[in-house]
């Protein structure tokens, strides 16, 4: 038998802010089989991508020296217009 392989539907990165290649290598595996979000925390004065693959940036929070950066699958454009 076969083990079913679930993908998560969140996926919270906190790598130590020293270590800000692993952003890009964790970000491009996630993309592979996106979850529905990801979030990754990282300083502020990091200029972490804007997307990685089909994973987009739709947000950020910033809070002094921290910030968190939301990403999600960007829709198509057909499938933006076929949800209105």
């Amino acid at each position: 038998m076969i083990p079913k392989v679930e993908t998560a539907g969140i996926a919270f990165l906190d790598p130590p802010y020293p270590l800000e290649l692993e952003y890009e290598k964790a970000m491009l595996a996630l993309a592979d089989e996106p979850p529905g979000l990801v979030i990754a925390q990282h300083s502020s004065r990091f200029a972490i991508g804007e997307g990685y693959g089909v994973l987009k940036r739709t947000r950020v929070v910033r809070q002094g020296d921290n910030s968190m950066s939301f990403f999600a699958v960007e829709e198509p454009p057909e499938r933006r217009l076929e949800a209105r």
